[in-house]
């Protein structure tokens, strides 16, 4: 299944390269890769109000990157939509400023 349309462009605009098969798009820097993805499944989550979305996976060379430092407990897992989880001082945003978020954070650092 290919990746949530909206991200996908929204980080394509950022700077990152859409694989072929349209289910992620990876950053480069420093000989560092950061790789967001769809699931092959389309594995849907529940946000805070308890509705599902599907759900973005995020990857750092490859290992599958822990979210906890971004996100909220209450919110566990990143999924595509606005308003949907918690940042991790408990502030409810989207799934976009939240990979932006990571994406400033792996500029930084990389």
């Amino acid at each position: 299944m290919p990746f949530n349309y909206h991200l996908k462009n929204a980080l394509e605009k950022k700077g990152g390269i859409v694989s072929e098969d349209n289910n992620s798009v990876s950053f480069y820097k420093n000989g560092k890769i950061l790789t967001f993805f769809g699931s092959d499944e389309r594995e849907m989550v529940e946000d805070i109000s308890g509705i599902k979305h599907e759900r973005v996976r995020i990857s750092l060379d490859g290992d599958e990157l822990k979210l906890d430092k971004w996100l909220h407990q209450d919110t566990p897992y990143l999924m595509t939509g606005k308003d949907v989880v918690k940042n991790k001082n408990g502030s409810i945003k989207s799934c976009h400023e939240i990979c932006y978020k990571i994406l400033n954070d792996f500029n930084a650092t990389a």
